[in-house]
């Protein structure tokens, strides 16, 4: 594959979520109606320049250089189709580029490159996410609440936003502390498992929730009730209102992923072993993992002081 979704699926999905489904989730047949052929190469033609093009020397592009691909090859299209191809590209960009780690040439584009190794984005410290916890138990209003579940899931349980938006409440076991992650990446399922505070913390957001089956995290209205219907399953809206949580605790701006990487790399800091450290965050390889260890050389230096080279 040149890139993760083809062009043609991007603008499936773009126009009509639920024809997306049908056609390649179920395999239905379908009508032409699915996109236009010109649209579809021009998708192609810029995808496969954004991922050629790209100089790698800064983790990921901005979304100038979106733009400025598109531009290269959407001349023998219509207005209307400009339009369409920019907001699919646009929508393909934040949900598929602006939230990775970096950017890496698929291998039909790439041949064979090294990677910096660099990760984007940042660990949170206790303070910050003590300030994020704090500003959701002040009013403890419906939206507060939910607030604070999503933190702590996203804290102890180390999910993604994507598996977020899709947990169940029947996915939650207060008894034993689990959580199943039944739509993880590649359609791996899991299980993760959160402490008694965030545990906690959930059973305070589902006494204003209720004890209905569907959706664990749920959006709440301006009026403060809560439809009980899951978020959309990109995590666009877990992603959102993180931002808007980060704002009223006045925590530096941050995103959902971030969670993440603070919870791998608290697990390296007190010793957690790499192989349940992948387990736990669902990552296809250990090596993945192996990117989040923060820990220097004096972990390294202190680990051989055990190794003998005579009989005690």
């Amino acid at each position: 594959m040149a890139y993760q979704l083809s062009a043609s699926k991007l603008q499936t999905y773009h126009r009509c979520p639920q024809s997306y489904y049908f056609r390649y989730e179920l395999g239905l047949k379908t009508a032409a109606f699915f996109g236009s052929a010109a649209l579809g190469t021009a998708l192609h033609q810029t995808l496969a320049q954004v991922y050629r093009d790209w100089n790698y020397l800064k983790p990921l592009p901005e979304i100038n250089w979106i733009h400025h691909c598109w531009q290269q090859h959407c001349g023998s299209i219509s207005p209307a189709q400009a339009t369409e191809g920019e907001e699919i590209l646009e929508n393909y960009y934040h949900k598929f580029i602006a939230d990775e780690v970096a950017m890496h040439r698929p291998l039909a584009v790439e041949g064979k490159i090294k990677a910096s190794g660099e990760l984007r984005g940042r660990a949170l410290d206790e303070d910050e996410i003590a300030s994020l916890i704090e500003s959701c138990l002040d009013k403890r209003t419906a939206l507060d609440l939910r607030d604070a579940a999503v933190i702590a899931i996203l804290r102890i349980g180390g999910i993604r936003r994507q598996e977020l938006a899709c947990l169940k409440l029947a996915d939650l076991d207060f008894n034993s502390g689990s959580l199943i992650v039944r739509r993880g990446k590649g359609g791996k399922k899991r299980v993760v498992y959160l402490t008694v505070e965030a545990l906690q913390i959930i059973e305070d957001w589902l006494l204003v929730r209720g004890s209905e089956p569907g959706a664990l995290i749920c959006p709440v209205n301006k009026g403060g009730k809560v439809e009980l219907r899951h978020f959309a399953p990109d995590g666009d809206g877990i992603y959102k209102l993180v931002q808007q949580r980060a704002i009223k605790a006045g925590v530096k701006k941050f995103s959902p992923h971030d969670f993440r990487r603070t919870f791998c790399s608290d697990l390296f800091d007190s010793n957690t072993d790499i192989f349940t450290v992948q387990k736990l965050a669902g990552h296809a390889s250990p090596s993945t993992s192996a990117k989040y260890d923060r820990r220097g050389e004096e972990t390294k230096r202190k680990a051989v002081q055990g190794l003998k080279l005579k009989k005690s």
